[in-house]
């Protein structure tokens, strides 16, 4: 919430993704160096947890850090905290002058708050945009769907005239 409290242009535009996906922090800064995560001297200290990471043993390297991801999988109920993240958004920008714009980016995140007509994943697929070795899209794609996006939010939304 900090982030919307003090966002000066009074538009946040927010992907919701699926449930493969969160993030741990270690407290201490990590980098993924030769393709698994390693300790580092200076750097984030979040660790993208993600069923395509866990598969590929890029955990492997730092000691207990595999099972933190396997049991961040098991506990979670990532659908609920997704619905209630969405939830309390609708409600901070109907309380507020701030515009929050959702969609899907990945998963398919029903809600009235969100455009859930298209998510990106799909729609960029559907267009022949391919993923790279490490489940990820090309600028190509990602331009594609800013002009989707601009085109959403000028045309329909009026947010950005």
């Amino acid at each position: 919430m900090y982030d919307l409290e003090n966002n000066k242009y009074n538009l946040s535009v927010i992907a919701w993704t699926n449930a493969n996906r969160f993030e741990i922090d270690l407290g201490v800064p990590v980098e993924i160096i030769e393709g698994k995560y390693e300790y580092v001297a200076e750097g984030d200290s979040f660790v993208q947890c993600t069923v395509w990471g866990y598969k590929n043993k890029i955990y492997s390297n730092i000691p207990y850090l595999t099972n933190r991801v396997e049991d961040g999988f098991d506990e979670i109920d990532f659908g609920g905290v997704a619905e209630e993240c969405i939830r309390t958004l609708d409600e901070y920008a109907k309380r507020t002058d701030q515009r929050i714009y959702m969609f899907n980016g990945y998963g398919n995140n029903s809600n009235k708050s969100l455009l859930t007509d298209i998510s990106f994943y799909q729609d960029v697929i559907e267009h022949g945009y391919k993923l790279t070795e490490s489940n990820h899209f090309t600028k190509d794609a990602h331009e594609y769907w800013a002009n989707i996006l601009y085109t959403h939010l000028t045309k329909y939304g009026g947010m950005l005239l």
